[in-house]
């Protein structure tokens, strides 16, 4: 009776592990900005935000789905004065390139397990 309990008490503890375990969708943004008639370094902005989080890896890949068919889209149509080409790379990223080599900017989105960082440095 003993083992039993002791067994019942694993599987619970088992099974509410996996529930608290979360996916974390995330955008990571990089903007470069160049101006051909200064005499400095370009513009560098680098920018990680968590979107929202979910209980299975496949609700967090619909998710990214979702957000890159937005990000897409943003641009299309000249809805975006100096973008000269959009690069897509589907459900992972999208990057506008501005006219005359001033610049860019990525959107590149990742789903990791909740409490992985993908800030951190690796290696």
């Amino acid at each position: 009776m003993r083992r039993a309990g002791l067994a019942l008490t694993i599987l619970f503890l088992l099974s509410s592990a996996s529930l608290a375990a979360e996916w974390v969708l995330w955008t990571k943004h990089e903007y470069t900005l160049v101006d051909p008639q200064a005499k400095a370094l370009p513009t560098y902005e680098l920018r990680w935000e968590p979107l929202s989080a979910w209980y299975s890896e496949d609700e967090c890949e619909h998710e990214t789905q979702r957000i890159w068919e937005v990000y897409a889209k943003e641009c299309d149509e000249g809805r975006c004065p100096g973008v000269e080409r959009i690069d897509k790379v589907p459900y992972e990223s999208v990057q506008h390139s501005y006219k005359g080599g001033r610049g860019s900017d990525v959107k590149a989105l990742y789903c990791t397990l909740d409490g992985i960082d993908p800030r951190e440095k690796k290696g």
